[in-house]
């Protein structure tokens, strides 16, 4: 009876202590998060208040300097160019973007691989160099220029000009745009087509009652990510632009490195700022996307509009003009033939992949004037590249963005995990923001403030300095690349390890790493090359001891002129074509591994 009248001691069931230890692991996932959090916080953040800080102190207090960025005539006319600019840019890109990201999205095997290698080649070789390529195009006595002269029309001159700078935006900024509406396009059932199809409609009419507003959510977040890039450019304007084509970007540089004027640059860098902000709230509100979508295409358009939002646009004025124009093509009959998509998408391909090619034959130039094609063949421009004043920059830029690669890809992985297992819906989406807020602010109002508090510091012209600053810049990169890769892992592996009594560490190490393997490689590749390529970061840092490749090849082209540089174009093309193959070989020979 004494033992009766003992209370009961509850007994843990294997299944609560299963549940609290999947609890601790997925507690210690949120951890993670926090070493990238300070990072940027520290590095990216924090110079941003020096932005503010500077504008309305210097040269002394009051918003003197934003009454002179915006309203005096010069200025104003600048900024007025630079929103042209990059609506113009948006416009067109969308408009050859959408016909190729289409035909991608409906053709099979060899031919959309083709394309999609097409596509990402731009990446694999510098912005520079492209830019460099439609330099020597769009020159008097470039490409273009001759093919014009021999289709009868005598063009203006076509450099330095705010038609050169939308062309070179176009070029480069073609590749998002159309990655971002072949990730929508491809997830759209192409039985509803055949559905429309069935019950009468012809063509068009199906592709702009069904297909067309299907895709509006990857072409909204598409033109929000290029104008955001296009606004904030400042490379392509500074060399294709000139005095005609010169925007914000430039004026920003210009105030730093000629005058010195910090308050009046930093108050230009928060008025592209704004611009920026302004634009993704009407993403946000007006079209209902979220912002954190854009780390991640494959959400593009998996949530109805409906649900989304309630902004409605004048459904019936679109449907009307949708339905004439189906009409008039169905009337032309090219509806009925794929080969006028086809020539589309063999020129867009061209206009992408043709410009950096341009620059090896540039690099064989027997001569210094940059003309295409070469008047002679010579491999002195080689013989050049190989002085210290060349190889100097490209070991300190090799170096810098080797240490950049694997800390971007460090801190960018562990926060990816913390997101994507540790936290719940309502934190996820504000941290995303946060982890790919340096993707979504152009670089030039990023490193204003950078190179203030660096200047401080004393830590431009210092290879740390290069290094924090780029991995600030390329933690958006790894985290979207390997955020994606955790998100498709099943976690039944992690599961089924933390109940074998494996803590979060060893899951991370045992399991999580070596499923990821791919992703963090691809991570490494591009943040390699995101680092390599970075000119903004280059051209404010860079001093009289250390000088990375960027700005020794953007000091080539703007005042140099210098063949040079068609040859670190060749080089880079070849290095990246190299390492793409011996990828491709590694996982053929890890996936034979694992076969056997």
């Amino acid at each position: 009876m004494a033992e009766a009248s003992l209370p009961m001691q509850p007994k843990t069931s294997g299944r609560d202590s299963l549940v609290r230890k999947l609890a601790v692991v997925r507690g210690g996932w949120a951890l993670l998060v926090w070493p990238a959090f300070a990072y940027l916080l520290l590095v990216y953040v924090v110079p941003a208040g020096f932005i503010l800080r500077e504008s309305i102190l210097l040269p002394q207090f009051g918003l003197q300097n934003f009454s002179r960025a915006l309203l005096s005539p010069g200025y104003s006319a600048v900024g007025l160019r630079t929103l042209s600019t990059a609506l113009g840019a948006t416009t067109l890109t969308l408009l050859f973007a959408y016909p190729i990201a289409y035909f991608m999205s409906t053709t099979r095997g060899f031919t959309q691989r083709l394309l999609i290698i097409a596509v990402i080649s731009p990446y694999l070789t510098s912005s520079l160099v492209r830019t460099f390529a439609w330099e020597v195009l769009l020159s008097k006595f470039g490409l273009v220029t001759r093919a014009l002269q021999l289709l009868g029309v005598s063009p203006a001159e076509l450099l330095f000009t705010q038609t050169a700078v939308i062309i070179g935006l176009v070029q480069v900024l073609l590749p998002a745009m159309v990655l971002i509406l072949f990730s929508v396009m491809r997830g759209i059932d192409q039985r509803t087509i055949r559905a429309a199809r069935s019950l009468g409609a012809s063509p068009a009419r199906s592709f702009f009652r069904v297909f067309l507003p299907l895709s509006v959510p990857g072409i909204e977040a598409g033109c929000i990510l290029t104008f955001v890039f296009a606004i904030g450019s400042f490379v392509i304007p500074a060399i294709l632009g000139g005095q005609k084509g010169t925007m914000y970007g430039v004026i920003i540089e210009v105030a730093i490195d000629q005058f010195a004027d910090w308050g009046f640059a930093s108050a230009t860098a928060l008025v592209l700022a704004l611009a920026v902000v302004a634009a993704l709230i009407a993403y946000r509100r007006l079209m209902a996307g979220n912002v954190e979508w854009l780390a991640n295409p494959e959400q593009v358009g998996t949530v109805s509009r409906s649900a989304r939002g309630s902004y409605r646009p004048k459904i019936g004025l679109l449907r009307s003009l949708g339905d004439a124009i189906a009409t008039f093509l169905d009337w032309t009959t090219v509806t009925r033939h794929r080969w006028p998509l086809v020539a589309f998408s063999i020129v867009t391909a061209a206009f992408l992949v043709l410009p950096q090619l341009i620059s090896v034959p540039i690099s064989l130039a027997s001569t210094r004037a940059l003309v295409f094609p070469p008047v002679g063949l010579s491999f002195q421009w080689y013989a050049n590249f190989m002085n210290p004043n060349w190889l100097g920059p490209t070991a300190t830029s090799i170096g810098v963005a080797a240490m950049t690669a694997v800390a971007a890809t460090l801190l960018g992985g562990l926060a990816a995990v913390g997101v994507v297992r540790g936290v719940g819906p309502r934190m996820a989406g504000p941290l995303t923001v946060f982890f790919i807020l340096p993707l979504l602010v152009p670089s030039i109002v990023s490193v204003v403030g950078i190179y203030i508090v660096f200047l401080y510091a004393h830590l431009t012209d210092t290879i740390q300095g290069f290094v924090l600053a780029d991995t600030a810049l390329g933690i958006p990169g790894a985290f979207i690349v390997l955020s994606a890769s955790i998100r498709a892992l099943d976690p039944a592996f992690e599961r089924a390890a933390a109940s074998l009594g494996a803590g979060r560490w060893t899951v991370l190490r045992r399991i999580v790493l070596p499923l990821i393997k791919p992703a963090v490689i691809v991570s490494l590749f591009f943040t390699f090359l995101a680092s390599f390529d970075e000119v903004v970061v280059a051209v404010f840092l860079s001093g009289f001891r250390i000088t990375t490749l960027p700005a020794r090849m953007y000091e080539a082209i703007q005042f140099d002129q210098d063949p040079t540089i068609g040859v670190v174009a060749t080089l880079s093309i070849l290095v990246s074509i190299v390492v793409l193959i011996g990828s491709a070989r590694f996982r053929g020979l890890v996936v034979a591994r694992e076969l056997s």
